[in-house]
């Protein structure tokens, strides 16, 4: 389904973790599923972020483990993982793409792998838009 100007969502938000409604209330709802920038391929960009692979593959397992943690208490969670061809592609940090893969791999019985549209999906069908008050004369 799609919302705002065809869009199913954005991807815009870095103010969060978990999907959200847009509060506009002028606008019909546009769902925003936020984009994260600390479990993202681009750090090897920042000045104070990763340098070598392994790095990133440990960043993103202390990440898990601190999320899986917190959904066993029944918290709902999320972890965005940003990889970019021109990033990760390079010899000496594609070794940080297999490596996040492994994890992955290794908690497959404990984590829900997709894609943003299916997060999307799913987040619309468990919370629907919020209502638009009509507005005019």
């Amino acid at each position: 389904m799609l919302a705002r100007r065809g869009f199913a969502y954005s991807s815009n938000g870095l103010d969060d973790d978990l999907p959200y409604w847009d509060p506009n209330p002028l606008h019909p709802p546009l769902l925003i599923v936020p984009y994260a920038l600390d479990s993202n391929d681009m750090k090897f960009f920042h000045p104070n972020g990763f340098v070598r692979a392994r790095e990133m593959v440990e960043y993103i397992g202390d990440a898990l483990a601190t999320l899986q943690a917190e959904a066993a208490r029944g918290w709902p969670r999320l972890l965005n993982i940003g990889f970019h061809m021109r990033i990760c592609g390079r010899p000496g940090r594609f070794p940080a793409f297999t490596g996040i893969l492994d994890l992955l791999a290794a908690r497959r019985d404990r984590t829900y792998l997709a894609r943003r549209i299916d997060i999307a999906t799913a987040f619309r069908a468990a919370v629907p838009p919020p209502r638009v008050a009509a507005t005019g004369p």
